[in-house]
C-alpha cells in the first residue's frame, strides 16, 4: 500500500495540514500565554486593553490643546510631535472631553453617536508642551533672504505666522521662570505654499502644562485591531489548542517517516526516481520559497489592513480572514513536506546521486573539473620543468637554482630603490624575503651533504641495515639517498647469498661424502670377506649385497651428474603434444609391483576427455618417476595416493597427494633443497636429489613445480602449457 501514488499523495496532505494545525495550535497556545487568557477572563483583557487605548488618547487631546494654547510651534511640527493612531480613527469608535478646572475646553464626537458597547474612562494629565527657542536651519530654497537663525531672541519683534501666538516674546514670556523638563531638537517636514515640501530643524525646551481631567468614552470596536482580534477569535477554542497540537505533531511525525521511508520506491519496491522526485532540489528550493513569498503577500496585506485601514472593517469577519492565513498556511507547509519528500527519495539514489542532479552540484562539478584541468596542466608544466631540471648535471642545476635566487634578490632590490613609499616597504620585504630564501636553501642543501655523508659512513663501517631517512630530502638529495639504500639492500642479499651458497658447497660435500662412503663401505668390507674361506651359501650372500651396494653407488653418481646437467640446462629437451592420462598410466604400470610391496593403492582421477600438453616425454618420465618413488619411500602403508589430473585456464595440472610415513618437520622450501630427506635419520636408501632433479626437469620442460606440506599431507603439484 505504500507504493501506492494515491495513498503516498492523501499521506502528503495530510502531513501538511496537520503541520499547519502544529503551528497555528502553537500560536494559539501562545496568543493565550501570553495575555494569560487560560486564568483571566476575555471581557477583563478586552477592559485593560481599552484603558491602555482611552490613556493614549487622553494624553493625546490633552497634550494637543496645551500647545495650541500655550506653544509657539507651527502646526507641522505639533502634528510631527503629537501622533496617535488611535486618535486617527473613525468618529464612531471613540468620544472624548477635555476639563480645565472643571470647564469643557475641548470635545472630540459625541458619546451618543457611538456604536455597540461603550466604556467610559476618566483619567488626569499633565502634559508637557514645546517652546521653539531656536531655528537651528531652514530649507534655503524656502527663504533665501535669511536661511539659517541662531536664536529666536535675535528677532523678538518678528511675528511668527504659524505659531499659535502673537509673537515668539509673548510665548517665552509665557514660560519665564518655569523649570525645562526636557529639550531636543525636532525635524519639521511642511509643504510650502507652490506645493513643494520643505524641512525644517528646530531647537525645542518642553515645559509642563496645565493639568486636564479627560472622560473617554470607547466602542468595543475601536480595540478590533489586529492583535486583539486574533485573541477574540482565538479565544473560544483555548481549550483544544495542547491536545491538537499533540495530536497534530505525532501525526506530522508519522506522516513524515512514511514519507521518508515510501520516497523513491516504485510499485515493485526498487528505488527509482521519477516525476516529482527528481525534480532538482535546489530548483524546488528556489520555487518554493518563490511560491512562500507570493503567500505570504495576502496575509501581510490583510494584517496592514487592520492595522491602518479599519475603514475595510476586514477584521470584523475574523474567521474568514484565519482561513485564508490557513490556507496560504497550508500551502508553505505542502512546499516544506514535499523539500524533504524529494530530498529523502534522492538520498536514497546512491550513486552521488545528489550532487549530480542538482544545479549548483553540477555547477560545483563543472567547476571542479576546470580547476583540475588547470591543475593538471600546472602540473605537467612543472613535471616537465622538474624533467628539464634533471637531465642537467648535478652542477647545472645548483648553478642555475643560486642564479635564479640571485637574480629575484637583485630584481627586489632594484624596485627597492626605484620606488617611493609603500612600494618601496613592500619592495624591501620581497628582498628580505628572497634573501631569507637563499640562505635556507643554502642550509638545505648542506644538512642534506651531512645526511648523506652520514649515511655513506654507516654503510662502510658494515652497517648495512642502516636506512637513510628520506623523508625531508628532495630532489637529487632524495634521488642519492634511495640509491644508497638500495645499494646497501643489494649488498647486504648479495652477502646472504653468498653465505647461503657456501653453507650449501659444505652440505654438498657432508652429504656426497656420507652417501658415497656408506656403498662404498659395504663394498670393500664384503670383498674381504670373499677373499676368507667361505661356504657356497655365503658368497651368494656376499654377491648379492655387493650387487645392490654397486647399484646404490651407481645411481647416486647418476643422480649427481643428471643434477649437474638440470641446473646447468644441457640436457637436450625436444618439447611435443603428450597425453598426459598416458604418461601416468603408464608411470603407475611400471610402479604396480614397487607400489603393491609398500601396500599403497594408487587413485588416479582424470577428465573423460584427454588432456594434451606440451612436454618432454622422457623427461616427463624421469619426473614421475621421482615422485613415485619418493611415494614409495615415503608414504605410509595402507594408505592410498591421489592423482589428480585437471585443467585450468591454458595449463594442465596434476597434482599428486600421499600421507607421510614420518613427520614433516621441514618445511616445503627446504624439502625442495639438494640431498634433504623426509626422514632426518636417514634410514630410508636415497640421495636426496629426487625432488630437486624433477624441480629442475620441469622448468626445463617451461613447466612449474610446487610443493606444499600440511601436517603429514605431502603434496606436489605440476603445472604444463596445453598443448
Amino acid at each position: 500500500m505504500r507504493r501506492s501514488i494515491a495513498f503516498k499523495f492523501l499521506a502528503f496532505l495530510l502531513c501538511a495540514f496537520s503541520l499547519v494545525m502544529v503551528v497555528f495550535s502553537g500560536i494559539g497556545i501562545a496568543c493565550m500565554e501570553l495575555n494569560d487568557l487560560y486564568e483571566t477572563p476575555l471581557e477583563t483583557v478586552r477592559q485593560s486593553h481599552l484603558s491602555e487605548i482611552g490613556w493614549e488618547l487622553a494624553e493625546y487631546y490633552a497634550g494637543w490643546q496645551a500647545a495650541e494654547t500655550l506653544s509657539n510651534a507651527p502646526t507641522s511640527l505639533l502634528n510631527n510631535i503629537y501622533y496617535s493612531s488611535y486618535a486617527n480613527r473613525s468618529g464612531s469608535q471613540y468620544a472624548v472631553l477635555v476639563y480645565e478646572n472643571g470647564e469643557p475646553v475641548r470635545s472630540v464626537n459625541d458619546a451618543a453617536s457611538l456604536n455597540r458597547t461603550v466604556y467610559t474612562f476618566q483619567y488626569t494629565v499633565t502634559p508637557s508642551y514645546p517652546i521653539v527657542t531656536g531655528e537651528i536651519y531652514r530649507d534655503p530654497q524656502y527663504d533665501e533672504t535669511s536661511p539659517v537663525m541662531e536664536s529666536m531672541l535675535d528677532a523678538a519683534s518678528a511675528t511668527g505666522a504659524d505659531a499659535g501666538a502673537e509673537n515668539y516674546k509673548d510665548a517665552l514670556a509665557r514660560v519665564a521662570g518655569q523649570e525645562i523638563l526636557h529639550s531636543e531638537q525636532i525635524y519639521d517636514h511642511f509643504t510650502d505654499e507652490d506645493g513643494f515640501g520643505r524641512q525644517q530643524i528646530y531647537s525645542v525646551n518642553y515645559y509642563a502644562g496645565p493639568t486636564y481631567e479627560v472622560t473617554v468614552h470607547l466602542s468595543d470596536q475601536s480595540v478590533l485591531d489586529a492583535e486583539f482580534m486574533l485573541l477574540c477569535a482565538l479565544y473560544p477554542n483555548r481549550d483544544l489548542y495542547v491536545p491538537a497540537l499533540l495530536g497534530s505533531l505525532l501525526i506530522f511525525l508519522a506522516t513524515l517517516v512514511f514519507l521518508c521511508c515510501a520516497a523513491g520506491h516504485n510499485r515493485s519496491g526498487d528505488v527509482q526516481l521519477a516525476a516529482f522526485n527528481r525534480v532538482p532540489l535546489d530548483l524546488y528550493l528556489l520555487c518554493a520559497l518563490g511560491c512562500t513569498v507570493l503567500l505570504t503577500l495576502p496575509v501581510n496585506w490583510l494584517w496592514e489592513m487592520a492595522r491602518f485601514q479599519s475603514s475595510y472593517n476586514i477584521w470584523n469577519k475574523p474567521r474568514l480572514c484565519l482561513l485564508i492565513c490557513g490556507l496560504c498556511g497550508f500551502g508553505i507547509a505542502a512546499l516544506f513536506v514535499g523539500l524533504i519528500y524529494i530530498f529523502a527519495a534522492q538520498s536514497k539514489a546512491g550513486d552521488r546521486y545528489l550532487l549530480r542532479h542538482t544545479l549548483a552540484g553540477r555547477c560545483f562539478t563543472l567547476a571542479g573539473k576546470v580547476l583540475r584541468r588547470i591543475g593538471q596542466g600546472f602540473a605537467a608544466l612543472f613535471r616537465g620543468c622538474r624533467a628539464v631540471l634533471r637531465m642537467l648535471p648535478l652542477i647545472w642545476q645548483w648553478l642555475l637554482s643560486a642564479f635564479c635566487m640571485v637574480l629575484a634578490v637583485a630584481l627586489f632590490f632594484f624596485l627597492a630603490v626605484a620606488t617611493h613609499g609603500l612600494a618601496r616597504v613592500f619592495s624591501l620585504l620581497l628582498c628580505l624575503l628572497s634573501l631569507g630564501a637563499c640562505i635556507a636553501v643554502i642550509c638545505y642543501g648542506g644538512w642534506c651533504f651531512g645526511t648523506l655523508l652520514k649515511g655513506a659512513r654507516h654503510m662502510a663501517e658494515g652497517d648495512l641495515h642502516y636506512q637513510i631517512n628520506v623523508q625531508y630530502l628532495i630532489g637529487c638529495f632524495r634521488d642519492f639517498a634511495l640509491q644508497l639504500n638500495a645499494l646497501a639492500g643489494a649488498v647486504q642479499t648479495a652477502a646472504q647469498q653468498q653465505m647461503k651458497s657456501e653453507r650449501m658447497k659444505t652440505e654438498l660435500i657432508t652429504n656426497v661424502s656420507h652417501d658415497i662412503k656408506t656403498p662404498l663401505t659395504s663394498i670393500i668390507n664384503y670383498v674381504d670377506l670373499m677373499k676368507k674361506p667361505h661356504s657356497d651359501a655365503e658368497n651368494d650372500a656376499y654377491l648379492d649385497v655387493l650387487d645392490r651396494q654397486s647399484q646404490r653407488l651407481k645411481k647416486l653418481i647418476d643422480d649427481l651428474m643428471e643434477m649437474s646437467k638440470a641446473s646447468s640446462g644441457n640436457i637436450s629437451v625436444e618439447l611435443a603434444q603428450v597425453d598426459v592420462a598416458e604418461a601416468v598410466n603408464q608411470a603407475l604400470g611400471e610402479f604396480s609391483g614397487k607400489l603393491e610391496q609398500v601396500n599403497l593403492t594408487p587413485v588416479f582421477r582424470h577428465p573423460e576427455t584427454s588432456v594434451i600438453m606440451q612436454a618432454d616425454g622422457r623427461l616427463l618420465w624421469r619426473v614421475l618417476s621421482n615422485l613415485l618413488s619418493n611415494a614409495v619411500k615415503y608414504a605410509l602403508p595402507g594408505t592410498r595416493l591421489y592423482i589428480d589430473l585437471m585443467t585450468a585456464q591454458d595449463t594442465a595440472v596434476l597434482a599428486i597427494k600421499n600421507i607421510s610415513r614420518v613427520p614433516l618437520n621441514i618445511s616445503a622450501d627446504e624439502l625442495m633443497e639438494r640431498f634433504v630427506r623426509g626422514d632426518a635419520s636417514r634410514n630410508t636408501e636415497g640421495s636426496g636429489l629426487g625432488l630437486n632433479i624433477a624441480r629442475s626437469l620441469v622448468e626445463l620442460q617451461k613447466g612449474q613445480m610446487h610443493l606444499m606440506v600440511d601436517g603429514d599431507l605431502f603434496k606436489v603439484t605440476l603445472v604444463f602449457p596445453l598443448g
